[in-house]
């Protein structure tokens, strides 16, 4: 709050593959000030370009009913595997139970297709409530190995950052430029890698 009120801009950058809206609604629900920032970008936000230039699909969803807003108002047929001619991996139907292991047959017919695959969200594990759970990007990970094509929306792939320098851009109505950026993370592999493909200085925390 201090850094926007010293005249700095705060962009919020999220591998969530929820719209910016449901994460701003997380932020509020536990308690971070919505003075502290001045906008968010999500790999939800980036997908939902990546699948409607796929629509009207059909296409495969690959994850919890709790990313089904990633589909609002796209127009976009959802299909069974047999049938979907895109893949959309936003996670793990049910990440407290199952592994990419699960998903082995599954995605192995799908590269045989070879349909490509959008994922919503790069992370492979993530810590929930002291338990490791797997992401989407465990998902692509096991699908590029078997051949798949994947389209990465979130960190450490350019197009999210691509997003959120246009959204600074927009907040301070003019074009930020590349020396005036800091990146701050607490992940390696994510937050300082994307920053150093984006000739971003970071900071890591």
């Amino acid at each position: 709050i201090a850094y926007r009120n010293s005249g700095g801009s705060v962009v919020l950058v999220s591998n969530s593959p929820r719209p910016r809206d449901g994460v701003i609604r997380q932020l509020q629900e536990v308690g971070v000030d919505a003075a502290a920032y001045d906008g968010v970008v999500t790999s939800g936000d980036v997908s939902r370009g990546l699948i409607a230039a796929a629509a009207p699909g059909p296409v495969l969803h690959i994850g919890p009913e709790r990313d089904l807003p990633l589909f609002d108002g796209l127009g976009v047929e959802r299909a069974t595997a047999g049938a979907a001619q895109v893949i959309v991996a936003s996670g793990l139907f049910d990440d407290e139970r199952e592994t990419p292991a699960d998903y082995a047959p599954l995605l192995a017919e799908l590269a045989a297709r070879r349909v490509p695959m959008i994922c919503a969200n790069p992370d492979k594990l993530v810590e929930r409530g002291g338990k490791m759970i797997y992401c989407a990007g465990a998902l692509a990970e096991a699908y590029a190995q078997l051949g798949g094509s994947v389209a990465y929306a979130g960190k450490p792939f350019p197009p999210i950052y691509v997003t959120a320098r246009a959204l600074a851009g927009d907040i301070r109505k003019a074009e930020v430029a590349t020396d005036r950026i800091l990146a701050i993370g607490d992940g390696v592999a994510t937050d300082i890698a994307g920053a150093s493909l984006a000739g971003i200085r970071s900071v890591f925390i």
